[in-house]
């Protein structure tokens, strides 16, 4: 089917639907990249275990590959995610980087607070730095997608996400919000979800970012 604004959400299912056992395999592939991060948080090195996460962003910029070829319609298997993580190692492994030492800095800026609630002044670096995490957040529904997609450099990768958050409001809250709704699932009905989240939420991002990536470039 072809990716039209009118039939995204059909086209996204459609998709879902026919690479599901796929979809499924990739998934429990990424949790297992995920594998320190639940040792660590299980064992209350909640340190260690926000580190961890740095991992599971290569792993993550794989499973967005294979969703990528599956929004183009192309045939895909399950070495293309192997592929994905190889091809885009060092990228995402930045940007893991970068999200996790930016978060680290908030919550240890967080804990100064607390500390020294008198000290008022550090509240200014801690909300920039909080202003920063956020950005970077509405960034990242379109970083991944975009750098696996049209396989290009950070600067680019960055740059694009930000044209793309800049002239889509409504398809990047749409996005962000419906990562959030599949977390809090996941984290309040059923934590077994997170084997078909990843897969399933790469395949509408890759979709929207295909979508909406044609029509910046007709305009």
């Amino acid at each position: 089917m072809e990716l039209k604004e009118e039939n995204y959400v059909k086209k996204v299912i459609i998709d879902i639907w026919d690479n599901l056992p796929l979809l499924i395999v990739v998934d429990v592939v990424f949790i297992v990249f995920c594998t320190p991060w639940f040792i660590f948080m299980l064992a209350g090195l909640n340190m260690l275990s926000l580190w961890s996460i740095i991992l599971a962003a290569p792993a993550f910029a794989g499973v967005m590959y294979l969703a990528g070829k599956i929004a183009k319609g192309e045939t895909c298997k399950m070495k293309d995610l192997f592929f994905g993580v190889c091809r885009f190692f060092r990228r995402a492994l930045m940007v893991g980087i970068i999200t996790v030492l930016l978060l680290f800095i908030s919550i240890q800026t967080f804990r100064i607070i607390t500390a020294n609630p008198e000290q008022k002044w550090l509240m200014i670096p801690w909300i920039f730095q909080l202003s920063c995490l956020i950005f970077l957040g509405v960034l990242h529904a379109y970083i991944f997608p975009v750098m696996t997609l049209y396989d290009t450099n950070l600067k680019t990768v960055f740059t694009t996400s930000l044209k793309l958050v800049a002239k889509y409001k409504m398809p990047t809250i749409g996005i962000i919000s419906l990562m959030i709704l599949m977390a809090l699932t996941a984290r309040l009905i059923w934590i077994g979800l997170i084997l078909v989240f990843p897969a399933i939420l790469a395949v509408f991002m890759s979709n929207l970012t295909l979508l909406l990536a044609r029509k910046y470039q007709q305009k």
